[in-house]
């Protein structure tokens, strides 16, 4: 499901415009990753492979909201915080976060988000799964979008 086109705030120019590129690029910024270094390093995090990620979503096309991040060499990974530790199937928090983050239009700004310090948070989003509750996670990611 796409989202609808914003509507226009005072002065004309929609609400949340640049929010596609912006959103992304701040975290990025935020984690201090360039467009050159951050393939390398987000791909560097434990990650499945497409047949693992399909397996964890019940034989399913893993859904557009999970973070795919091509890799040359592997093919498509989908970095493993995004799945439950017990070989379950994606935890419905970072589902909802990389809705907020865009995650099906920049895979890698929401990966960075995910992976990098949040000092919001004290600490590493993922790293943060299950040990805080989902809303501090949801909270932290809009407040990024909406700060754009």
């Amino acid at each position: 499901m796409r989202r609808r086109a914003p509507a226009a705030a005072p002065g004309g120019r929609p609400e949340g415009a640049d929010r596609e590129r912006s959103a992304g690029a701040a975290a990025g910024a935020a984690a201090g990753v360039g467009a050159d270094g951050a393939p390398d390093e987000l791909l560097r995090a434990p990650a499945l492979s497409a047949d693992e990620a399909r397996a964890r979503c019940a034989g399913a096309a893993p859904p557009p909201e999970l973070i795919r991040l091509p890799d040359p060499e592997l093919g498509d990974r989908y970095p493993r915080f995004q799945f439950a530790a017990d070989g379950g199937t994606p935890h419905e928090v970072v589902l909802e976060v990389n809705r907020l983050l865009l995650a099906d239009i920049d895979p890698w700004g929401a990966a960075a988000w995910w992976l990098s310090a949040n000092t919001w948070l004290d600490g590493t989003p993922a790293a943060l799964l299950g040990r805080l509750p989902d809303r501090r996670l949801v909270e932290a990611a809009a407040a990024l979008v909406e700060g754009d």
